[in-house]
């Protein structure tokens, strides 16, 4: 019953109690590697209610993802790792940070310009603290396809490597038709992604929404 608390702490206490003494056995034994795959399959979940445009299970699957947040970050406190407060400050400030055009000189940017904006003042702070690799915040995780697509995408943005136009991809085409084999599909692929950059189109969500209307054809 709501007694007036804010709805996440209402969460957050039923949390702590399934993993308090007298709580559940399962929740009690989680570990951040544990829920890993679970957090990953809560995210795709999501995003194929919103391809679905079903906002009711939106919320739900939204609520889910809220779950493993709030679940990731008490276990982070039991172990001394990081809290709840520090997770939403750091992502308070990440956004302080990179949104000067707001918080700082009030420049107005067009979308484009805030993206580009971004990208460079991340690459900063990866760079003064050792990093800076081009690639370093591209999640190994991702599927391939969106992998690939986030590649093409930052090596374009950072002028490192055009998008692939009409004739690489009649280039990749021919390689592969000439000699089909594992390397080469996978050249074609990714030249292919790179070419849906500049077409404005992700990969990942073409390939399944074709995929989608192959399984309903059949």
């Amino acid at each position: 019953m709501d007694d007036g608390t804010p709805a996440v702490e209402r969460l957050r206490e039923t949390i702590r109690v399934l993993r308090g003494p007298e709580g559940c056995p399962w929740d009690r034994e989680q570990t951040l590697e544990s829920l890993r795959p679970y957090l990953l399959e809560e995210a795709h979940e999501a995003a194929e209610a919103v391809e679905r445009g079903d906002w009711a299970s939106v919320a739900v699957e939204l609520g889910d993802l809220l779950l493993h947040v709030l679940m990731w970050c008490e276990i982070g406190s039991d172990k001394g790792r990081f809290t709840l407060e520090e997770v939403a400050e750091g992502a308070r400030g990440k956004l302080v940070r990179r949104h000067p055009h707001v918080f700082a000189d009030k420049a107005s940017l067009g979308p484009e310009e805030v993206e580009r904006q971004w990208e460079d003042i991340k690459r900063r702070e990866r760079e003064s603290k050792g990093g800076g690799g081009l690639f370093d915040s591209v999640p190994r995780s991702l599927p391939a396809l969106q992998t690939a697509w986030r590649v093409c995408r930052r090596a374009s943005d950072a002028g490192s490597a055009p998008l692939p136009d009409d004739s690489s991809l009649a280039r990749e085409w021919s390689g592969f038709l000439c000699s089909p084999s594992e390397e080469t599909l996978g050249g074609l692929l990714l030249t292919l992604s790179g070419y849906a950059c500049g077409l404005g189109v992700e990969p990942e969500l073409a390939l399944r929404k074709a995929v989608n209307r192959f399984m309903e054809a059949q």
